[in-house]
């Protein structure tokens, strides 16, 4: 029969154990620091103390459970306390509608619209894969090792990085509702991320494209180049910020909270040959962005045109490299990509990336003395 024991340390009452006699051959003594604890207890598992006949009900449940065990060692009270302990609760919604959960979540908490969107389009490949009415709670970690290294067998160790980043983000806030108790992410093996050297434009790629952006009287991707670089403005942030986030007077360009990375705001330096540039097409600026929707477009119109040696991300890399090999102070560097990363890590892969005469004549790039006619 149930009861309760006062536990007692030094002759003094610390707490009260309810004895419920014994489950699966182990005696259930569970310990409670109030008596009314311990009661509520005891009146809980009476009600969902199974009967016989519920038993006998789910036989065929408790024997494939049971079967299941066996090929991994284990029982079904280790399973139930592994359950326990992990804080997973019955539900196991369709992984679908913990991606929408996430999803609002995200919104409702003010994360930017443009990582909500990032983040959605890569967890639906995967939603996609396993099928949308898929249980959450019954993804295997084999399935999503297959998903990393089988959908994506063409891709870079980077690339597979962010994959499994990504699906990480959708797992542990499933813990975190208590839909799931462990991350099958967890026992997927990284792949080892092989950094080659940066890619950076020369001076003479760079001139050739900003000018060919002038000729042809495109200011606006002109402004999106000269602010990723020689201002250290990320191409993702340049081509959403508006001409008023440019203050020539001042010589800063302001990125806004609400386009910076990570939500983080700062004010970069306009450098002298950023301004000549900026200046030299101060009167054809507009209002409202600085340019359209359709950049991604447009740019690479430009590169194309400018026949220049370009590859995604390299004039940002160009930046950072020919900063470094300016004599910039590091603290300044990072401060202006806005990157929040590992000092080392910036030093190591991008100093001594470029030669420092070299670095001379990137920042002495500057717009030709007469415009176009």
């Amino acid at each position: 029969m149930a009861k309760i024991h006062p536990f007692k340390r030094n002759g003094i009452v610390i707490g009260y154990v309810a004895d419920v006699g014994k489950v699966e051959g182990k005696r259930l003594k569970p310990f409670f620091k109030t008596e009314a604890e311990a009661q509520k207890f005891l009146e809980s598992h009476g009600k969902n103390k199974p009967t016989t006949e519920a038993v006998l009900e789910h036989r065929i449940e408790f024997l494939h459970a049971y079967q299941r065990l066996q090929t991994v060692g284990a029982s079904i009270t280790e399973a139930v306390d592994f359950f326990l302990k992990h804080g997973a609760r019955k539900g196991n919604p369709e992984i679908q509608k913990v991606l929408d959960s996430l999803l609002e979540t995200k919104r409702q908490s003010g994360r930017k619209q443009s990582y909500i969107d990032s983040l959605n389009k890569h967890l639906s490949k995967f939603v996609a894969v396993v099928g949308g009415d898929t249980k959450i709670g019954n993804i295997t970690d084999e399935q999503v090792i297959r998903y990393v290294y089988k959908h994506y067998s063409h891709a870079n160790e980077v690339t597979k990085l962010n994959v499994i980043r990504n699906l990480s983000v959708l797992f542990n806030f499933a813990i975190n509702k208590k839909f799931i108790g462990i991350n099958p992410v967890l026992g997927v093996e990284k792949p080892e991320e092989r950094r080659k050297k940066p890619k950076v434009l020369t001076p003479e790629d760079m001139t050739t494209l900003l000018n060919r952006c002038f000729k042809k009287q495109w200011h606006n991707r002109l402004t999106v180049y000269v602010l990723v670089g020689f201002c250290g403005v990320r191409t993702e942030e340049a081509t959403q910020m508006s001409w008023s986030n440019i203050d020539l007077a001042k010589g800063t360009v302001e990125v806004p909270f609400e386009i910076a990375k990570k939500m983080g705001w700062r004010t970069n330096r306009i450098q002298p040959n950023a301004l000549a540039w900026l200046r030299a097409i101060e009167d054809k600026r507009r209002t409202g962005l600085i340019i359209g929707s359709n950049s991604v477009s447009l740019l690479r119109t430009a590169v194309k045109y400018a026949h220049i040696n370009h590859s995604k991300n390299c004039i940002r890399h160009s930046f950072c490299s020919y900063a470094l090999g300016a004599g910039w102070d590091l603290a300044d560097v990072l401060a202006d990509m806005g990157h929040n990363g590992s000092p080392n890590t910036i030093a190591k892969y991008y100093r001594n990336v470029v030669e420092p005469s070299d670095s001379k004549r990137w920042w002495a790039i500057s717009p030709p003395p007469t415009s176009p006619s």
